[in-house]
């Protein structure tokens, strides 16, 4: 069961929103933590849903916008390579053997 929760630093006034125990969408890769597919969609989800409401001219609850704007995005601080997911390293095996096959339809 995939849960999110609030992370705050208590060295400093900076938290964010982390996602665990996530099915992972590469096949060779077990439960993780804060994938970034996931991740990415719950930031598009929240922003469509604020701008509905704002359209419906209905007040956004300030939960929505926090989480919005404090979804955890890993990204590699010196390439600035956005993460997998939680200690992505680049050495996970990706299926590299699917072979595609145009169809001429004419």
């Amino acid at each position: 069961m995939s849960n999110t929760r609030r992370i705050q630093s208590n060295m400093i006034d900076i938290y964010d929103y982390e996602t665990f125990n996530l099915i992972d969408s590469n096949e060779y890769v077990n439960i993780q933590n804060n994938n970034v597919y996931t991740n990415a969609r719950i930031k598009i989800v929240m922003t469509a849903a604020i701008q509905v409401i704002d359209i419906l001219n209905i007040k956004a609850l300030n939960e929505w916008k926090d989480i919005m704007n404090n979804i955890d995005i890993l990204e590699d601080s010196e390439s600035r390579i956005i993460l997998e997911y939680t200690r992505f390293n680049a050495t996970t095996f990706v299926k590299q053997d699917i072979s595609l096959q145009v169809i001429d339809r004419c």
